[in-house]
């Protein structure tokens, strides 16, 4: 009895823990059948799943849309819109000495034409202007140019005889005296001389430049 308890002991201090030992009635003294019945596994920390690695959404990035501009509601008090073309200011009254310059102009017809002439035998557009007004007691620039820019611009509805018709830019090409009736008196080239031209003809209408009339306070 006492050598069992002793192998019991021994046995029990042999085995880990958690191992149980059984005796059968029928088995011989000496003789211990033992059933080990393992322990149940400590539970342990389950491997972590993969992260499901879910497909990246294209991003679209779409236009901001254009806010609409608020309806524009009607301005009670509008501003006047600026004149198409400027106001024209009434013509000066033309000087009585445009008639002499005229009457200058009218002595000379027929008289040749020199490029630079300033007379009396030749003259040239604008030196024929001069003399006129020059025998008339007013004194003008040389050149057309010169005589534009010291004249002063009226409309067609103005023109009275005396006036000068300039031709080109700024007057630069040409200049004459009207006379009426859409006729001026003017030394217009070589071929025609001091002579009485139609202002209807195609070049006087496509190099038209204005029409001007010699101030009264310049007399």
């Amino acid at each position: 009895m006492l050598r069992k308890l002793l192998a019991a002991t021994l046995l029990s201090a042999v085995l880990p823990f958690g191992v149980t030992t059984h005796t059968s009635a029928k088995e011989s003294a000496g003789s211990i059948a033992t059933v080990v019945s393992k322990p149940k596994p400590t539970p342990s920390v389950q491997a972590t799943k993969k992260p499901v690695i879910k497909s990246e959404k294209k991003i679209v990035i779409k236009p901001i849309p254009k806010t609409l501009p608020d309806k524009q509601t009607a301005n009670p008090n509008p501003s006047p819109l600026p004149s198409a073309t400027p106001e024209v200011t009434p013509a000066p009254p033309i000087t009585q000495y445009a008639f002499g310059a005229l009457k200058f102009m009218r002595a000379n017809l027929g008289k040749p034409y020199v490029l630079g002439g300033v007379g009396p035998e030749v003259y040239d557009c604008s030196g024929l202007i001069q003399a006129a007004w020059r025998a008339a007691g007013v004194s003008l620039p040389r050149i057309s140019g010169q005589q534009f820019l010291a004249t002063v611009r009226i409309q067609y509805e103005d023109l009275q005889p005396g006036d000068l018709v300039f031709f080109g830019p700024s007057g630069t090409k040409h200049v004459g005296m009207y006379l009426g009736d859409d006729k001026m008196l003017d030394a217009a080239n070589p071929k025609r001389d001091v002579t009485i031209s139609d202002l209807t003809q195609d070049w006087y209408k496509k190099n038209l430049a204005g029409y001007g009339r010699v101030p009264a306070t310049d007399v």
